[in-house]
């Protein structure tokens, strides 16, 4: 029995893609907005590390400084806090050029380390 090279591999490339993520999208100094599915939207960092877990709904980067809106994900069944741990909800900023995250801000804090930055704009686009 003979197979076509050609769709074995066709087949091994569709198996294999179902453990990529749905997009990312590079920002800046080596960080990744990751669209691993429909409900878990994250920012990992050049190491590959999730420094920002849970679904992000709105982002803006402005030269070192990413920042934006992250919630829980949401499952088609009642998504319950205790599935994910790890995610603080809110306002979000990473100081790219020190490696610092913050989570959990308020929309007033997260303007005032902007502005310590130097940062004006906080212009958030929103993630799908």
């Amino acid at each position: 029995m003979r197979f076509n090279a050609t769709g074995l591999c066709v087949l091994v490339l569709s198996l294999c893609g179902c453990v990529h993520p749905d997009y990312e999208k590079t920002l800046v100094n080596g960080y990744v907005l990751v669209r691993a599915n429909s409900s878990e939207i994250f920012i990992s960092n050049k190491e590959r590390v999730v420094v920002v877990p849970g679904r992000i709904t709105e982002l803006g980067y402005v030269r070192d400084a990413i920042f934006g809106v992250v919630e829980i994900p949401y499952r088609q069944e009642p998504t319950k806090r205790s599935d994910f741990p790890d995610v603080v909800e809110g306002y979000y900023l990473i100081d790219t050029t020190r490696n610092v995250v913050e989570l959990g801000l308020s929309k007033s804090a997260l303007s005032g380390q902007l502005n310590k930055m130097h940062v004006d704009s906080m212009t958030l686009e929103r993630v799908d």
